[in-house]
């Protein structure tokens, strides 16, 4: 009997109701067990985040993201790939990971006990022949970050890391990523392989033969915010990766594209690079990161800084992140690298070797000296430092525009010492040829913008001058940091004026550290330095051009004995010459200003009263003597300790007048009363960085400065 088409209708909607029942059942039993599972998964992040009472607001932020992602249904943290073989997979979590606190607890304890050794050697995981390699440059023992970030590396878990300037973080990511990725290789193809094995080969020991040119792609991809940083990141990666063979290039901006393409053609295992280029390369499809399974973003609060936000998103997008390690290194955590991590990272291990009460080396010693704010005074003043502050060694002056650079080079500021100049108007090559000569030690100074601060490793740097305080203490963390590398000593200086003085405090609270307020080095300190650099330059002389002087030096002495001139005075004229001190200069004891003179003012009778007292007794006795200091007077400084003496600061030209009439002309009754002589130092314990201008009414600039004697008198 055939069925009615009502009779097929009413049993296909029947039909339809009870698949859509099953389907409703299936779906509500699929979502209580996924809640089941996100909670008992939180709980369990929960157990493992314990937060001492002395954990830091950071640290208790920072293991909030873990949290937020369980419960956003991120199911079970240790259910997240990791790159490598399945059974390389990231150890479980049981027990505490900090941020802050103990540096022995800040990477937490996730079954990564402490090494019985942190000598590089003593590592089964590194190849010996880069432990020998490692050795033969003097670096035997793992720094703090280095020895807590080998094992979660290599491990394969996401990272991330604080550390101090020059504690070796590069080396800490760059050796485990090179020997994971070099094991990774060895477990597919049971033996070594590199981007210059054959593509058919490849392809058959990577397992795939439909798509050999992925292999051409990069395993491991470093982002830096400046050329120079992922330059010196290429040549780290290019020692240590030696002994494998490894493909390695850096790319950035300045460079040829044709040169980059040929050689991204050619394969590479190992990337690094700055935004911008890789997005070029990216979107001209001369580049692929559908195989990077490391992948570092190094300095990534600088990259934010420069305006890299929207470019690292753009190359994260590229990126297949579920199969990716993600290592993040950072000064500071903004809300885009919070971002990051939550959405991204998976059960990140956080490692803070950062000594929360000093964040800077504990090998730099920080020196504030008071200048000028202009800074053509500065300029100056700066070699007269560097003679008294390097001893010999290599520095790096930091200014704050490449115009201050330019000032710096061309005021003719340093006419004993050897310099170059480093900032973005310069052509790449240029930048990389001046970074290699500073390197090999051909000049002593080098003058740069931030372009440098940021990471470049250069050991030899015994001091670092910022001409004037940065705005933030990260920025003043890595500019010092250029210092005190490699557990050597270092001197950080700040050039600091009146108007700096706040950003001075700032620096101290945020960075943990305390000033040390430094006079200008003196005449006497500057030509013993200027004179003890000349005599080493003169043992150093070759041999074999000394006998085309020798004729010249038989006259000269000839020449000294007929003028009655002893040996003696012969060679300090010589190392005037050789120093180019043939001058003194005439300058400010109290801020270094130029063509002025600071002249000691004693009241043989009393103790001064405040600087209106020193001003009226000033201006009477040079009314007295026709000398004009009315309104002339630039700077008062008091010794707090006797009051009896003072100090102030006059043009050069009226200085001297005055200096001279009165011991010619002054009252018997004024000699017996004062002292009047050029400084040749101010006590260290006079405050320097106080200003008698703000509150006197005798300051130059204001109308009414002195007109009647003080009430008191």
């Amino acid at each position: 009997m055939r069925s009615s088409p009502r009779t097929i209708l009413n049993h296909v909607g029947r039909t339809l109701k009870i698949h859509v029942t099953l389907c409703l059942l299936l779906l509500c039993v699929n979502v209580r067990l996924h809640k089941t599972h996100s909670a008992a998964t939180a709980h369990s992040v929960r157990k493992n985040f314990f937060i001492s009472p002395s954990a830091t607001r950071e640290s208790v932020t920072k293991k909030r993201f873990v949290l937020r992602r369980a419960n956003h249904g991120g199911g079970s943290l240790s259910d997240h790939g990791v790159a490598g073989p399945p059974s390389e997979a990231a150890p479980s979590v049981e027990g505490r990971q900090s941020i802050g606190g103990d540096s022995h607890a800040r990477s937490g304890e996730d079954n990564y006990s402490p090494r019985v050794s942190d000598q590089f050697a003593d590592v089964p995981e590194i190849n010996p022949n880069i432990a020998k390699f490692l050795a033969s440059k003097g670096i035997n023992q793992m720094t703090k970050i280095q020895a807590q970030s080998f094992k979660p590396i290599y491990e394969g878990r996401d990272i991330i890391g604080r550390s101090e300037t020059g504690s070796g973080k590069t080396l800490a990511f760059a050796l485990p990523l090179v020997e994971r990725l070099y094991k990774v290789k060895m477990g597919r193809s049971g033996e070594g392989v590199t981007s210059s094995t054959p593509d058919i080969e490849r392809a058959n020991l990577f397992g795939g033969t439909n798509q050999p040119d992925d292999n051409k792609n990069p395993s491991i991809l470093v982002l830096e915010p400046t050329r120079e940083l992922s330059k010196q990141v290429e040549n780290t990666f290019k020692e240590i990766s030696q002994f494998y063979n490894f493909n390695i290039m850096s790319i950035y901006g300045g460079e040829s594209y044709v040169y980059q393409e040929a050689k991204l053609r050619k394969g590479i295992d190992i990337l690094t690079g700055t935004p911008g280029r890789i997005i070029d390369h990216l979107e001209k499809k001369n580049l692929s990161l559908q195989n990077i399974k490391y992948l570092v973003l190094d300095e990534a609060d600088e990259m934010l800084n420069l305006g890299f936000t929207h470019d690292l998103e753009r190359i994260l997008s590229y990126i297949n992140l579920k199969e990716a390690q993600i290592l993040l290194y950072s000064a500071t955590t903004p809300s885009w690298i919070k971002d990051i991590s939550s959405r991204y990272m998976k059960n990140p291990f956080f490692i803070d070797v950062v000594d929360s009460s000093n964040k800077t080396s504990k090998n730099i010693k920080h020196i504030a000296i008071k200048t000028p704010y202009d800074i053509k005074e500065k300029a100056l003043l700066l070699e007269d430092i560097i003679l008294v502050k390097s001893n010999g060694g290599q520095v790096i002056i930091f200014t704050r525009t490449k115009l201050e650079a330019d000032i710096l080079c061309s005021e003719g500021s340093f006419k004993s010492l050897s310099f170059a100049v480093l900032h973005g108007n310069i052509a790449q090559t240029t930048r990389e040829h001046t970074m290699q000569r500073f390197r090999q030690g051909m000049f002593q100074i080098l003058i740069a913008t931030d372009i440098a601060a940021r990471g470049l490793d250069i050991s030899n740097v015994d001091l670092v001058i910022q001409c004037f305080p940065p705005n933030y203490a990260e920025i003043y963390i890595h500019r010092a940091g250029r210092t005190g590398r490699a557990n050597k000593k270092g001197v950080s200086v700040v050039l600091f004026s009146t108007e700096d003085k706040q950003d001075l405090v700032k620096i101290e609270k945020n960075c943990g550290i305390k000033f040390a307020i430094e006079q200008l080095p003196n005449n006497e300190d500057v030509f013993t330095s200027a004179s003890t650099m000349a005599s080493k330059k003169i043992q150093n002389v070759n041999p074999s051009v000394l006998p085309f002087f020798q004729k010249t030096a038989s006259e000269l002495i000839e020449q000294c004995t007929q003028m009655q001139m002893d040996q003696t005075e012969l060679v300090a004229r010589c190392l005037a010459i050789i120093s180019k001190k043939e001058h003194i200069k005439k300058r400010s004891l109290i801020n270094g200003l130029s063509e002025t003179l600071t002249l000691s003012f004693v009241n043989k009778s009393r103790k001064w009263k405040n600087e209106d007292d020193i001003i009226y007794w000033v201006n009477k006795i040079s009314n007295d003597l026709n000398v004009n200091t009315f309104n002339k007077i630039l700077q008062i400084k008091i010794d707090t300790k006797d009051r009896f003496s003072s100090y102030f600061d006059l043009n050069e030209n009226i200085a001297e007048l005055f200096i001279q009439n009165f011991n010619n002309m002054s009252k018997v009754d004024h000699r017996n009363m004062f002292d009047l002589t050029v400084a040749r130092s101010i006590p260290d314990h006079v405050d320097l960085t106080s200003e008698f201008h703000s509150s006197s009414r005798y300051h130059p600039k204001k109308r009414y400065a002195y007109r009647r004697r003080p009430s008191y008198y």
